[in-house]
């Protein structure tokens, strides 16, 4: 008795430790997720901070990007946010000038980077070729300098670049995203066209940006609705159809005593030759 007893306190012991440890491990767990939200949160408030110093901003935009405790940044003109994390910067048509700081490249969740329609000069900071999440960068329409850098270049995140209508310079590569539009960039020299020429003679043929919203075309929607009016009218066909068959066999069915009545009550028919005989004589009186 006493070896058992010993035992069960063993078994107990290691149950109690067991249930101590995965506690302590969620506990920690727990805690440490919350310090990298408090991480990245710092990181990001860094960030847009390191951003709005770099940009000139005349019309006083970016006025609300004070850290404030009443002021939460995913509200900031220009900043949405996804779960509690910066995920768009929009700040296009926005008047603003200066530069691109590489501070962007702390907004590891951003997929949106808008800041086309603005005077916003100096070069292309690599940090936002190296944004895991980036999905749409347009950067069109500034004062943008120097090489487009090999990390944009390289991209495997990005879907649609846009930088045409800047001051960029080299030599275009093959890139990795798959629509690029880098039109309107003087400076810009193209492999095969022996130096520098325009964009549009070179890359409107090979690399376009699809609208986001593709308009809907004529010749299709002119189908659409024809295909429409055919499945209408067919469907009136058939329900007109089916309702006369349904009115002709109400009324066959109320004539049936009346028609029995001729035939002869000496004879007896099976109930398919009966049926079949009904069906003659009811054509023959529709035909009188």
């Amino acid at each position: 008795m006493g070896g058992r007893g010993a035992s069960w306190g063993v078994i107990r012991a290691a149950a109690v430790l067991a249930l101590a440890v995965a506690v302590l491990g969620r506990v920690v767990a727990s805690a440490s997720s919350r310090a990298e939200h408090v991480t990245s949160r710092a990181e990001e408030l860094e960030a847009l901070m390191a951003i709005k110093a770099a940009l000139h901003d005349p019309d006083g935009i970016l006025g609300d990007w004070i850290v404030t405790a009443g002021r939460h940044r995913c509200r900031w003109t220009g900043v949405t946010c996804s779960v509690g994390r910066i995920d768009s910067l929009q700040l296009q048509h926005m008047g603003l000038a200066g530069t691109l700081s590489p501070a962007i490249g702390k907004l590891q969740r951003l997929r949106n980077l808008l800041l086309h329609h603005n005077s916003i000069s100096g070069p292309i900071p690599d940090a936002i070729g190296g944004l895991p999440l980036l999905r749409h960068l347009s950067l069109s329409n500034n004062q943008l300098c120097g090489t487009i850098p090999d990390s944009l270049i390289n991209s495997s995140s990005l879907f649609i670049m846009d930088l045409s209508f800047n001051n960029l310079s080299g030599t275009v590569q093959a890139f990795n995203i798959r629509n690029v539009l880098v039109s309107g960039n003087p400076l810009l020299r193209y492999p095969g066209c022996g130096g520098s020429c325009a964009a549009s003679t070179v890359l409107q043929e090979e690399i376009t940006v699809p609208a986001l919203d593709p308009p809907t075309h004529p010749q299709s929607f002119a189908a659409t609705i024809k295909i429409v009016v055919i499945c209408v009218s067919t469907g009136s066909v058939v329900t007109v159809v089916l309702f006369g068959v349904f009115l002709a066999t109400q009324q066959w069915r109320r004539r049936r005593l009346r028609i029995f009545a001729e035939i002869d009550g000496n004879h007896v028919l099976s109930s398919a030759v009966y049926e079949f005989a009904l069906l003659i004589i009811y054509l023959l009186h529709l035909e009188e």
